[in-house]
């Protein structure tokens, strides 16, 4: 068996898609599904904080663990040799060598599990953090092409951070995935008196195999609220939120009128923080800061009169012209509360010369590009263009009286741990709404459901309050 999340975990999928016959389950957690999308690239921006430091690190770090390894009281000569041997490697790190492609390509896809996790045959169990500050979240959409339908299977999903896979309400669920598939035994807490494990196993696998713990934290730690469980991903329940966004600033489930909103696009100005952790990690970024006025624009709901659970990915559609080019986008979904708090749920990011779509995988709730160098468009400008974001796959209950923002600004180059090498130009853009024009936003609504528990502390992992 394999267990481990982020790189451990990573590593799985390339050697579950070899199918050695040794293996017998794995539980990747906290990974990406795509190597060019979903960290070093999202939207086609370069994440130069994160992605761009942590390559760079790989390159660098024998020669660190030799400088620590002559620091102690005995030295290991021929380790020393060895380590002498890696300034011959920076030359050939695909990590190193990936930060020189700007686009999608061959070395990007054949480091994807997206591109064969369909040859994974053992059973498997993928643990993702929506607000993942390391590796963020669209690794669930490595479930799309499991073969789900062939193998048994389990997703456990959470708000929080990159450890979350270590919590007191996920490594239980761990644990008794191992009992079964690995240890072929039945857990303790699943022991019924004279049943086989054959009627155990089968009890066990006609079980949901979505989990998702909403607002971990609330009760304090890694805690969460309330657990649902779902029967398939993404869940069967799942509806479309529609909202078009007017002219006012606001979001509207009937048809906007025709309008436009400005706002100046102005690079580490007019940024908007992304919440979670800073880069020292302690104390968590506050989510503090906020964009001037006049370099965002912001569409937010009345108070809704019924609570929105609302999982999975979403999508923000943006009419937008610009007096540039090219231009960088971030879309930020938050809570207002009744209570006056707004909270961080989710985000997302197109550079505009992307906005390309691959019809094969795109829909309602993902617009999904190709970031390819012959799909470049450059914006003609003070003329619309269609930029769909896609707001990272996120779990969050809003409940009634609430209300829904989305707000659009430059992407964020600090103070977190994703930070983009955005186009560096200030520019006037505009958002179109109304007629031709029709912006809005797309979200995955889970229909029927409701919060069983009132508003949660502001103290939810990775999702704080301002």
């Amino acid at each position: 068996g394999m267990v481990g999340k982020s790189y451990p975990g990573i590593t799985q999928s390339f050697v579950a898609a070899e199918q050695p016959e040794a293996l017998k389950a794995i539980v990747p957690g906290n990974i990406f599904a795509d190597l060019y999308r979903d960290v070093p690239f999202p939207g086609g921006m370069m994440n130069v904080t994160f992605a761009g430091g942590w390559s760079a690190q790989r390159v660098y770090e024998g020669n660190l663990y030799a400088a620590q390894h002559t620091a102690t009281e005995e030295v290991d000569q021929q380790c020393l040799a060895n380590q002498a041997q890696h300034v011959q490697n920076p030359a050939y790190n695909p990590l190193a060598l990936l930060l020189q492609e700007q686009f999608d390509s061959p070395t990007y896809r054949e480091r994807s599990p997206w591109e064969f996790a369909d040859r994974i045959d053992v059973p498997t169990f993928l643990v993702e953090s929506w607000q993942d500050e390391q590796v963020g979240s669209r690794g669930t959409h490595l479930l799309e092409r499991l073969r789900t339908d062939e193998i048994p299977w389990k997703f456990l999903a959470t708000n929080g951070d990159h450890g979350e896979y270590y919590g007191g309400e996920v490594l239980p669920h761990i644990l008794r995935f191992l009992d079964y598939h690995l240890k072929q035994q039945v857990p303790a807490a699943d022991v019924v008196a004279g049943e086989s494990f054959e009627d155990a196993y089968g009890r066990y696998l006609g079980e949901d195999p979505v989990i998702i713990n909403w607002e971990n934290g609330a009760n304090g730690g890694r805690s969460s609220a309330f657990t649902t469980t779902h029967a398939a991903w993404p869940v069967p329940e799942q509806e479309v939120l529609r909202y078009e966004l007017t002219p006012a600033g606001g979001l509207t489930d009937g048809l906007a009128p025709r309008g436009e909103v400005d706002y100046l696009y102005a690079p580490v100005v007019g940024a908007e923080e992304r919440g979670g952790h800073s880069i020292a990690d302690e104390p968590a970024a506050s989510w503090s800061d906020r964009a001037p006025e006049g370099t965002f624009a912001a569409f937010t709901t009345e108070p809704l009169t019924q609570d929105a659970m609302l999982l999975g990915s979403g999508s923000v559609d943006l009419w937008l012209s610009s007096s540039a080019v090219d231009t960088d986008v971030e879309v930020t979904l938050s809570e207002i509360r009744a209570d006056g708090q707004e909270m961080f749920v989710q985000q997302g990011w197109l550079r505009a010369s992307h906005r390309v779509e691959d019809a094969r995988w795109s829909n309602e709730l993902r617009p999904f590009q190709t970031h390819l160098l012959t799909d470049v468009t450059p914006l003609v400008p003070g003329t619309p263009s269609l930029l769909r974001v896609e707001l990272f796959p996120f779990g969050h209950a809003f409940r009634e009286g609430s209300r829904i923002r989305i707000s659009v600004a430059a992407p964020h180059t600090r103070p977190d741990l994703w930070g983009f090498a955005v186009t560096p130009v200030a520019a006037a853009n505009t958002v179109h709404t109304g007629g031709a024009y029709r912006s809005s936003v797309s979200l995955p609504l889970v229909a029927g459901a409701t919060a069983p528990t009132d508003y949660p502390a502001c103290t939810l992992r990775n999702q704080p309050c301002r």
